[in-house]
C-alpha cells in the first residue's frame, strides 16, 4: 500500500514527553566523516570522533557500544549501521547514517545541513534514544523503537521549504 504524503506541522508536535530542559544532540563521528565536517559541526554540537576515543579500526560493534555508553548519536556514512541485523536498534543509543558516501563530502555536508535546519534542531538528545535516521539529499527516513518493542519507520521529504511525511 502506497501512503500519501502529508505536510508536517511542527507547531502541533506533541513534546509533552520531553524533558523541561532538553539537552542538545551529542554526536560521535565515525572514521568516515571528514575532519572539516567534524570541525564545522562542532560549532553547533558536542561532537567527538572515533579518533578522540581511540576507536579507529575497531569493529562497528565497539563504536556502537561506546556511543551508547556515552549517550552519543553515531554519525556515519557506513550503511551497515542502518542494517537491523548487523546493528539492532535496541542496542543503539542513536544513529544518523547518510546516503552520501565518504568521498561525497559536499553532498554529505549539504544533506546534514538540510536535515538539521528542517528537522533535527527541533529534537533534543533524549529523543534520539533507540532511533536511527537515514539522511538523503531530499529527505530522510526515521526508524524508532516504540515502547511496545515494535520498530516504526517514517519517511520524510523536503520540498519548497516544507517537510512532508508518510
Amino acid at each position: 500500500m502506497e501512503y500519501q504524503w502529508e505536510e508536517l506541522d511542527v507547531d502541533i508536535i506533541d513534546k509533552t514527553h520531553l524533558p523541561k530542559y532538553p539537552k542538545k544532540i551529542r554526536l560521535l563521528a565515525d572514521e568516515n566523516i571528514a575532519k572539516y565536517i567534524i570541525e564545522e559541526l562542532s560549532k553547533y554540537f558536542s561532537i567527538k570522533s572515533v579518533f578522540d576515543l581511540n576507536l579507529v579500526g575497531h569493529p562497528d560493534e565497539n563504536v556502537r557500544a561506546s556511543a551508547k555508553k556515552l549517550n552519543r548519536v553515531i554519525l556515519t556514512t557506513d550503511g551497515d549501521f542502518w542494517n537491523e541485523k548487523k546493528h539492532p536498534i535496541r542496542l543503539c543509543f542513536g544513529i544518523i547514517c547518510t546516503e552520501a558516501g565518504p568521498a561525497e563530502e559536499e553532498k554529505l555536508y549539504k544533506s546534514l545541513a538540510r536535515f538539521y535546519v528542517m528537522f533535527a534542531k527541533l529534537w533534543p538528545l533524549e529523543w534520539w534514544a533507540n532511533t536511527k535516521a537515514f539522511i538523503k539529499m531530499d529527505g530522510f527516513i526515521l526508524r524508532s523503537l516504540q515502547y511496545d518493542g515494535i520498530i516504526e519507520e517514517t519517511e520524510y521529504k523536503f520540498k519548497n521549504g516544507k517537510v512532508f511525511f508518510r
